[in-house]
């Protein structure tokens, strides 16, 4: 049996970090959690670094999910452009109304502890990345 160990905050650039996938999929279908991480991160120094990455009031629900502040404050600038906004509330607009038509849960599923044991989960994963353009062939 294999022993399921946390991956340290600083990964090789090689190792694939699942809190990405996490993060996504949160702001994909929650609303008030992307208007969290947006509005929170609006404020930066004179880096262009969002001041919540070193202000524990802001994504607190973010961060309390498990995220970390540093991986929020990274991938920010993604999120704050238009068209991934207009992309994400699409994707809220399709995922509200799949669960609402499965009548799986009411509309504000799914909630912060679906959430924090997805991030919690998924930062257990260590996939290692082939370098950009290199094939392995793994059946050697």
């Amino acid at each position: 049996m294999t022993k399921m160990v946390a991956p340290q905050e600083e990964r090789d650039t090689l190792n694939f970090d699942f809190r990405l996938v996490a993060l996504v999929s949160i702001v994909a279908t929650s609303p008030e959690l992307l208007h969290e991480y947006i509005k929170d991160g609006a404020e930066k120094d004179d880096q262009r670094v969002p001041t919540a990455l070193h202000d524990p009031t802001k994504w607190v629900r973010l961060r309390r999910l498990g995220l970390p502040a540093r991986l929020l404050a990274e991938m920010l600038f993604l999120f704050e452009r238009l068209e991934v906004q207009d992309a994400l509330r699409v994707t809220q607009r399709v995922f509200r109304t799949m669960v609402g038509m499965d009548l799986y849960c009411d509309l504000s599923c799914p909630d912060e502890r679906w959430y924090g044991s997805s991030v919690t989960a998924l930062s257990q994963i260590p996939q290692q990345l082939n370098p950009a353009g290199v094939e392995v062939n793994s059946h050697a």
